[in-house]
């Protein structure tokens, strides 16, 4: 591209994203169309309002930072930033302001959403004369701000890059400020690290909202208070898993000063916890892969409350099965042919113990473990997600 082009179609592309935000009206509800790739923009500024950035897909629009550098600073309202991967921004040269190392979202900005972004190594390593705290591995919510996240994965961030405590550095994600509301939904936490406090989160103010959130390995060096800091604020966990908090090398307390509605946890402090909760293992699919799916067998499978979201990380739609589950991903009808006749069409060859269908909600977006064990289909099937773990299906 070039940013000489005025942008108006695929075949004449804007060569940067700050000349597209330039270009665009604000508060008219501009899109700005990202097309499969690997872009390098940094510290790109959004102070209009009501426009879009929309990639081609989490896994196919990535933008790859150099480790010195924001993403974007976002000061204007109701903006969206959707279906991308954001990877490898950070702050390591930074002497004054040093928070949020790939997003920076200013005072007073509302009405923002983050939709299916892939959050990978961003780093924040804080002030380097060592002068004053840092905040926010990922991103920095300051004050009087309301910013939503949905479906999206937050992995290998870090606040503070060395593994030992240093108490400067706060927050592996996210740190929210006062008067600010940040709703996490249908999204997945995992390896994240501070060397100071807040493996997740630190909050300073404000209500931060956890929904069908899975988190897990996430670290924190210097406290071992759970997957988030609160220092005035008020930190809400509702149907999800939070497992295998590290303080340090160490086991460490999941949760501290939270409040928790139907969650799945290993230990907790200071925290209200209502509705149906358990501390018994989630039962990953292969947590060491970085697969935190649900075994078939896993306490999470119909555990969450009727206020589960609408759909997972996938989009998939809740419940597959007869009720909600807690977590991320919704544990989905499974071949498993243990029948031994092969048929796609007998019911005891599924996890559910009925076929899917393609009418049916709660049942029709099925897995096949491996394409080496696949069903044999010798009628017309319509179903409306399939997902096959691994080989090639050939139909």
């Amino acid at each position: 591209g070039s940013d000489d082009n005025l942008g108006l179609t695929s075949g004449s592309p804007m060569l940067t994203l700050s000349r597209a935000i330039d270009r665009a009206d604000s508060g008219t509800g501009v899109t700005i169309n990202v097309g499969a790739g690997t872009y390098t923009d940094e510290n790109t500024t959004i102070s209009k309002s009501n426009i879009t950035i929309a990639g081609a897909g989490k896994t196919s629009t990535i933008f790859d930072g150099d480790g010195d550098g924001r993403f974007l600073i976002i000061s204007g309202n109701n903006n969206t930033v959707k279906d991308m991967t954001v990877k490898e921004y950070g702050l390591t040269s930074c002497t004054s302001s040093c928070h949020g190392g790939a997003i920076r979202i200013n005072n007073s900005a509302t009405g923002l959403t983050f939709n299916d972004i892939i959050f990978d190594s961003n780093v924040n390593d804080g002030d380097q004369d060592g002068s004053s705290i840092s905040y926010g591995g990922a991103v920095i919510v300051f004050n009087n701000v309301s910013a939503t996240f949905n479906s999206c994965i937050f992995k290998n961030n870090k606040m503070g890059s060395s593994n030992s405590s240093d108490s400067d550095f706060r927050g592996s994600v996210f740190y929210v400020g006062s008067g600010s509301t940040l709703n996490v939904n249908n999204s997945l936490f995992y390896d994240n690290q501070t060397s100071g406090y807040g493996a997740v989160l630190y909050a300073y103010g404000g209500t931060t909202t956890f929904n069908n959130c899975t988190m897990e390995g996430n670290i924190s060096y210097t406290g071992n208070d759970g997957i988030s800091y609160n220092v005035i604020a008020t930190v809400n966990a509702k149907n999800s898993i939070i497992w295998n908090t590290r303080f340090g090398a160490s086991s460490g307390v999941d949760i501290d000063y939270v409040n928790g509605t139907n969650i799945i946890y290993g230990s907790a402090t200071n925290s209200t916890l209502n509705g149906t909760n358990s501390t018994d293992d989630p039962l990953f699919t292969d947590a060491a892969n970085n697969d935190y799916t649900l075994q078939s067998s896993s306490p999470a499978i119909g555990a969450a409350n009727t206020d589960a979201m609408a759909t997972d990380i996938n989009g998939i739609t809740r419940p597959q099965g007869t009720a909600d589950d807690m977590g991320a991903y919704e544990y989905r009808n499974t071949w498993d042919g243990s029948e031994g006749n092969g048929l796609w069409a007998d019911e005891d060859n599924w996890s559910f113990g009925i076929v899917p269908d393609v009418n049916d909600a709660d049942n029709n977006a099925p897995v096949i473990t491996s394409a080496g064990t696949a069903p044999i289909i010798s009628t017309n099937v319509e179903i409306d997600h399939l997902w096959i773990r691994s080989g090639s299906l050939t139909i």
